[in-house]
Order: structure tokens, then C-alpha cells, then sequence
């Protein structure tokens, strides 16, 4: 009666019923596996969140962990290799990680794979692409006896995708338009090292919102091909209700191109494709006043280079998912992705002002800039007609000619830096191969460049 006096009936009973969900689930999960009938060893959750902490937060693979712990608490061998077996081969750390997960939402007031602070009606939402070709699955890692716990949430199914780019009408990865912008040719260069390392899964194509948020993402079982990212495009044409939509992508110069030839305007239609603000720069002048993120109306200060944030995070999962079964690999992804959701979920305010406060500086910034410009007896006409000028100027920097000796070994240089900063920070041990031939074959080249010059 005291706590129908108090008004505290409503908070009664919703924590009641949150305490039922809880055990629903963690009864479903215990009674859907025979194996847990007679349990010989139960575990802390504290001890459960700290492996799952030290692999989603650490990089650290489950047995690495327990290795850590048992130098720290003083195990034995025979006792460190019998919880890891049972965390393993029980499926023991998979279902607590799912279980905690679903617990985590179960009221509904935060959801993981959905961006707080993207229009849900109106407005501009923008999406950024890319592929991975680090976060590959080797054919003998074997096989799964169910699917994903996390079901199709943040991937596509792979049937799906396997179905859609196997009928794709047309997918050469090389189309005549722009063939002479410059552009970086991720798929091309690890294609043949797939199929030596007998890969399953060659990589992840994957799309984020312009706060980061992961969005969709498929596995991929080819080099980089038009087919991947039509089908992230059509995905997302489908979610996105009554609210603009751009995209950028490493190649659009080139995807626009293809999807104008291959007549699927409806979709150019219903997404602006546009290139982020780093990889521009990797193009000529032409494509930049045309797709560059600092030239197109609209796109503000959006750099569109979300998805190298986010594989800066989930690449070095790769030694941990190579050697997983579908399934599994699927869920830890998944996991990472949420993780890395909830990481920016608890710091949007602060990212949001900090946004803002910085395109805030630079709007003054530029007004006092043109303060000083039209003093000069120069009108916003003016201003205009200089932007309009220098666009022109720029699209006209496309030209068949071929380069210079100069202009080609410079551009190669440029490139062959480029790849040696890259793999200076990178961890990865295939993504290192890659890289590294790819340097030893610049490298040859600029020799013979060297070598033609001096003769």
C-alpha cells in the first residue's frame, strides 16, 4: 500500500517486468542447449564482461585473454586450457556476449544500430561507403551448425548478396569513363592474393552515417566490383523513407558513370553521389569541382570519410575472424559494430557541439575573408564569377596526353609515400602482404624510371 501511496506503482511494475524479460531470455538460452542440464562450472558475469571488454575494446582473441589472466592469477596450464575449452566448445562466451546484448536493449530506450542524431523524417541523411579487404574468412576455418546469433541485424545475408552479384548484368570493375583519374584500386590489388590464400570471405563493404554510426554491411567473395556497392545503394534507397540521401564513395566519378551506362538513373535520382574530402585529392580536377565534398552544394563540412574511422577500429579483428566459422565471425563483427555504435552513442552530445562550434569559427572565418575581398571594390558577384572560373578551369584538367617523364615518376612517388605511411601503421598480416608488394612494384617502376633517365 505504501507503494500505491507514493505514485511508484507504473516504476514497480516496469522493473518487474524487466526482471522477467531478463530471465526469459537467459532461460531460453540456458534450456535451448541440452548440454547445460548438468552444469560442472559456472562463471562470474563479472569475469564474462571482462573477456568480452578485452575483445571488443583490447583486440584481444578469447584465448589470448585467458593466456593474460592466467599469468595474472597464477593458473596452470591444465586449468587455463580447461576454461577456455569449455568457454569455446560450449558456445559459452557466444551466448553470454548475445545474452548481454539483449539485455542491454531489452527496454528499448537505446538502440544500438540506429544513428540518434540522422533526420528520420526530412532533412539530409549522408552515407559514406568503402570495402575492407583485411576482414576476410579462410575456407578451411570450417563450417557453422547455426546461423548468426544477430541474425541479418547490421549484415546482409550472404545468399542474398551471392544471388545479386552473380546476376549482376554487368561487372567488368573497369568502365571507359574516366579511365584517366587517378583512383586507388583496392580490389584490384589483393584479387590475386585471394585466390592464393584460399579465401572464403575476400573482405567487408560496409557504410556508416556521417556521425559514424555503422549502417549495412555484406561480406564480399570478389575483388572490388560495381556489384557490392549498387546493392549497399539499393539497400539503402529502400530505408530511406521521405529524407535526401549522399553518398560518397572512393570511386563515384566512376560508379555514376556505370550506373548512368547500365540505365539505373532511379537510383542517381534518389541518392546524390559524392566523393569524401581525402580521396579526392586522388583524382583529377575535374572530378574534384564535380564530386568532391568541398565543392558540391550542401555537403557543408561532411568529409565522407566515415568508414576509414570505422575500419580503423574493426580492422584488427581480422586475426581473430579469419579463423572463425560463418556464424561466428558474423556475430563478432557485429558485436565490434554495436560496440563501436555504443562508443559513439555516449559521446554524440559532446561530438555534435564540438561540430558545430567548429563549423561556427570557420563561417566567421569566411565572412571576415569576404569583408576584407569586397573592400576592394568587388562585389559577391564577383566572388561567384571566381568560383565559377576556377571550376571551369579545373574540369578542363582531364586530358588524354600522356604525362611527362617528370609528371608520371612524381605521381608515382607521391603514391609509393603514400603506401609506405600506410604500412607503417598497419597491423594486419594481409593487409601488410598487400600492401608490401604493391610498394615493391612501385618500387621497380621508379628504379626504371631512375635507370631510363640516366641513360
Amino acid at each position: 500500500m505504501s507503494l500505491m501511496k507514493e505514485g511508484n506503482v507504473s516504476n514497480v511494475l516496469w522493473k518487474v517486468a524487466h526482471v522477467l524479460a531478463y530471465l526469459t531470455i537467459l532461460l531460453h538460452l540456458v534450456i535451448g542447449h541440452h548440454h547445460l542440464k548438468k552444469p560442472t562450472r559456472a562463471y562470474h558475469q563479472g569475469f564474462l564482461l571482462m573477456l568480452t571488454y578485452l575483445m571488443l575494446e583490447g583486440h584481444m582473441s578469447l584465448y589470448t585473454s585467458c593466456q593474460s589472466i592466467r599469468w595474472k592469477n597464477g593458473w596452470t596450464s591444465e586449468m587455463t586450457d580447461s576454461i577456455y575449452r569449455q568457454l569455446t566448445n560450449e558456445e559459452c562466451f557466444e551466448q553470454f556476449r548475445h545474452f548481454y546484448h539483449r539485455n542491454r536493449t531489452l527496454d528499448g530506450t537505446y538502440m544500438e544500430d540506429e544513428c540518434p542524431a540522422c533526420p528520420k523524417s526530412g532533412g539530409t541523411r549522408f552515407i559514406a561507403l568503402d570495402a575492407n579487404f583485411g576482414l576476410v574468412r579462410k575456407q578451411n576455418a570450417g563450417t557453422s551448425v547455426e546461423g548468426a546469433k544477430h541474425g541479418n541485424k547490421l549484415f546482409i545475408d550472404d545468399e542474398e548478396v551471392s544471388s545479386f552479384v552473380n546476376t549482376y548484368q554487368t561487372d567488368s570493375g573497369k568502365e571507359k569513363e574516366h579511365s584517366d583519374c587517378n583512383q586507388f584500386q583496392a580490389g584490384d590489388s589483393v584479387r590475386s592474393k585471394n585466390k592464393a590464400l584460399r579465401l572464403d570471405k575476400t573482405g567487408v563493404f560496409g557504410s556508416a552515417c556521417r556521425h559514424d554510426f555503422p549502417c549495412k554491411f555484406l561480406n564480399m567473395e570478389h575483388g572490388e566490383r560495381y556489384a557490392y556497392p549498387v546493392m549497399m545503394l539499393k539497400k539503402l534507397v529502400e530505408d530511406k523513407q521521405d529524407t535526401s540521401l549522399v553518398v560518397s564513395y572512393d570511386i563515384s566519378c566512376k560508379l555514376n558513370a556505370h550506373l548512368q551506362k547500365t540505365n539505373q538513373t532511379d537510383i542517381l535520382g534518389n541518392a546524390k553521389l559524392v566523393l569524401p574530402c581525402w580521396h579526392a585529392y586522388g583524382h583529377n580536377g575535374s572530378c574534384q569541382v564535380s564530386y568532391s565534398t568541398r565543392w558540391v552544394d550542401g555537403c557543408g563540412l561532411v568529409d565522407g570519410e566515415n568508414m576509414e574511422r570505422i575500419w580503423s577500429y574493426a580492422r584488427p579483428f581480422s586475426h581473430i575472424t579469419k579463423e572463425m566459422t560463418p556464424s561466428h565471425r558474423i556475430d563478432l563483427l557485429t558485436d565490434a559494430l554495436l560496440h563501436f555504435s555504443r562508443r559513439k552513442y555516449m559521446n554524440i552530445v559532446d561530438a555534435v557541439k564540438a561540430r558545430e562550434e567548429k563549423a561556427q569559427l570557420m563561417h566567421q572565418q569566411a565572412v571576415h575573408q569576404l569583408k576584407d575581398i569586397l573592400e576592394g571594390n568587388y562585389s559577391m558577384d564577383d566572388v561567384a564569377g571566381w568560383k565559377e572560373d576556377e571550376k571551369n578551369r579545373l574540369k578542363k584538367t582531364r586530358s588524354k596526353t600522356k604525362m611527362s617523364w617528370k609528371e608520371e615518376y612524381v605521381s608515382k612517388l607521391q603514391i609509393y609515400q603514400h603506401m609506405r605511411e600506410q604500412l607503417a601503421v598497419t597491423e594486419d598480416e594481409i593487409s601488410v602482404l598487400t600492401i608490401s608488394q604493391h610498394c615493391e612494384s612501385l618500387e621497380k617502376e621508379l628504379r626504371a624510371h631512375e635507370k631510363k633517365k640516366q641513360d
